[in-house]
């Protein structure tokens, strides 16, 4: 069974993988300064999730 790695933080930022996700630039962004941190691969899908157009999580008062 092979292997599969998820991208690292880094890549997920630069390559801009949060895009293909869903998230704008602008978002990303944001989830950076709510953690303090680049998200890894798995936060990255779950705010995707949560703050997608088919969700109520997506409030406007956390931009």
């Amino acid at each position: 069974m092979p292997l599969l790695l998820e991208p690292t933080a880094h890549e997920i930022k630069e390559e801009k993988l949060y895009a293909e996700m869903g998230l704008t630039d602008e978002e990303f962004n944001k989830i950076e300064r709510l953690l303090g941190r680049t998200p890894n691969y798995t936060e990255t899908g779950i705010f995707s999730v949560m703050w997608s157009e088919h969700c109520s999580y997506k409030n406007p008062s956390l931009y």
